[in-house]
């Protein structure tokens, strides 16, 4: 895990933020260069085995991050497993989204935790949390996650297909638009990081870093210049109360490590609690690149409307939705009411045939009392039918089946109607022997059983 340098004399584990507690994640970039138009073409493709590998130690990281909610919980501290693990994906992971915000054409390590590569990532070390913000901590993060959702829908969505398109023809990113993605991703970066833990400082800076006291020289990109660029030897910027004085890095290229002094305030703490010393926004780190990310007036204008844009397709996602979930809603709503009056609907038939056979029986051959019973069938068979018919029904599926039905059913209310209208048993027999009667019935309990199956699947 790369550990954010502290004045010397300092207690990292024990430095107090805004937010609870440990310095904010600091992310630099690489002035951005040309990249092969090849690559920029399969770029998602040639991510795919970075994706599969962050899926799995993803769902890991979720683990880890119940585990370490409750150990931070209950101690007031990260877990140091939890810490080391988590910081290690989240470096893997700022890597992954680099390279596929095509931010740089360096292909990724396959590694937890830091590596050489041009996007740097620095974690806090472990230290205190606040125990009421860890257990708020999903609530907390809400107005955050609504930040990063907007500029999902804005950023990776409509635009990366155009700055895609942008550097797959010109071979390297527009600066403004280069500074704007390196804002958003820093900012998602420290959004996950708050929402593991692994800093109890609220995600911020979406804009930029505000220039630090005294002058310095920025390159055309906005962004500062390189080392050398700005003073930071001791005794180039007057010392005032709280500010820090850094000393060059204890190894070569490496990080600034030995801070010299630091002026505190009344309180014991640095002037500049929860914010990184003046070592990290003017250092760099061994590539060279710095820590401090001062965004040009088109790079914010270009963030303003990944907000913008993502608001809309936001509300627009939102909308459609809640129509597809009340839609959703309105297919259960005439499945049950559908199952319902088909049930109802042959309830009935089934009471005014259950006592067919007995009447029939005890009609003793009188050819008028057969048939009268046989024109009630009919007008009972007709009644379902058009009930059927009449039901709202959920899908396509269902409403074939209820069309079959009720076609089953008015053929079985003709022929009876057919029969009861017989004038006399040899008319009645003949129309008994042309039809087959119990055929035409049993279909009916056919596609009736039918309709019931599709309605449960609907």
């Amino acid at each position: 895990m790369t550990a954010i340098p502290t004045p010397s004399g300092s207690a990292p584990q024990d430095q107090v933020g805004a937010f609870g507690g440990r310095a904010p994640i600091l992310l630099a970039f690489p002035e951005r260069a040309p990249q092969q138009r090849l690559t920029v073409l399969v770029r998602i493709i040639l991510a795919i085995p970075h994706l599969i590998a962050l899926a799995v130690l993803g769902f890991v990281a979720e683990i880890v991050v119940v585990i370490g909610w409750f150990g931070a919980l209950f101690t007031g501290r990260l877990p140091r497993f939890a810490d080391d693990y988590l910081s290690g994906w989240l470096h893997w992971h700022a890597r992954v989204s680099a390279y596929c915000l095509l931010l740089t054409g360096a292909y990724p390590p396959f590694a937890l935790g830091d590596a050489d590569y041009p996007v740097r990532l620095a974690v806090p070390p472990p230290g205190p949390l606040n125990r009421l913000a860890v257990f708020f901590r999903i609530i907390l993060a809400i107005p955050a996650a609504i930040v990063v959702s907007c500029l999902f829908y804005g950023a990776q969505t409509i635009m990366l297909f155009v700055t895609w398109l942008i550097v797959l023809v010109t071979g390297i990113m527009p600066a403004s638009l280069y500074e704007a993605y390196a804002a958003v991703m820093r900012y998602y970066i420290r959004y996950i990081g708050y929402l593991t833990l692994l800093t109890g400082e609220y995600p911020d800076a979406l804009f930029g870093d505000l220039p630090a006291r005294g002058e310095f020289a920025t390159d055309a990109a906005g962004f500062p210049g390189q080392p050398g660029a700005f003073p930071v030897q001791p005794g180039a910027f007057p010392v005032q109360p709280g500010s820090f004085i850094a000393q060059p890095s204890s190894e070569p290229g490496g990080f600034p490590t030995e801070p010299t002094s630091f002026s505190a305030e009344p309180t014991g703490f640095p002037a500049t609690v929860g914010q990184p010393p003046l070592a990290m926004p003017f250092g760099a780190t061994s590539a060279g690149q710095p820590w401090q990310l001062v965004l040009s007036q088109g790079a914010r204008r270009l963030i303003i409307l990944f907000i913008a844009i993502g608001v809309v397709l936001f509300v627009g996602n939102s909308i459609l939705s809640s129509l597809e979930i009340g839609k959703v809603a309105n297919t259960v709503a005439t499945r049950t009411n559908a199952i319902d009056q088909v049930q109802a609907a042959y309830s009935a038939l089934s009471n005014t045939l259950s006592s067919f056979q007995a009447k029939s029986a005890a009609c003793q051959g009188n050819v008028s009392c057969v048939t009268a019973l046989d024109r009630q069938a009919s007008q009972a068979f007709d009644t379902f039918g058009t009930s059927v018919q009449d039901t709202a029904m959920p899908d396509r599926a269902t409403t074939s089946a209820a069309d079959q039905l009720a076609a089953a059913s008015s053929q079985a209310g003709q022929l009876l109607l057919r029969l009861g209208q017989a004038t006399s048993a040899a008319q009645y027999e003949a129309i008994l022997t042309s039809t087959n009667v119990q055929q035409i019935l049993d279909q009916v309990d056919v596609d009736y059983q039918n309709l019931g199956t599709k309605l449960n699947a609907s």
